[in-house]
């Protein structure tokens, strides 16, 4: 219950997202905990709206997770150019020609291959491409 209290106090001085009225902390719900986040429901008394939170306390060492990049993923796409819609579009056309499952799409799986059923057809050179 400490932590609920703790959180409380730290969400009192909250105010709506639309209308600026202070959130009665009172009405906050906890709608789940994970490690060091807690996602919370912020209702507004006067409008009605319901905002969704999420909230970590300051002070405390954020811990890596299960799926999150290592320093070294981290430094490795450092450099590289962010995903364009063409990345999208080739993941989408080699998605849609895959039968198997994510463990062989991965390669976790020996002896499948990780390739699709049919070759990607080819798309019109956009302007981005020259």
């Amino acid at each position: 219950m400490e932590s609920f209290d703790r959180l409380r106090a730290i969400l009192a001085a909250s105010h709506c997202t639309v209308c600026g009225h202070p959130i009665d902390p009172a009405r906050i719900r906890i709608l789940a905990e994970r490690e060091d986040l807690t996602f919370v429901e912020l209702p507004c008394p006067r409008c009605g709206v319901v905002a969704l939170g999420m909230v970590t306390f300051a002070g405390e060492p954020p811990r890596r997770r299960y799926g999150e990049f290592s320093a070294a993923d981290e430094a490795r796409f450092a450099g590289q150019p962010p995903i364009s819609a063409d990345d999208v579009l080739d993941a989408h056309e080699f998605l849609a020609g895959w039968h198997g499952d994510l463990r062989s799409l991965l390669g976790e799986s020996p002896g499948r291959s990780a390739r699709p059923s049919a070759p990607p057809r080819p798309r019109p050179a956009s302007s981005g491409d020259q």
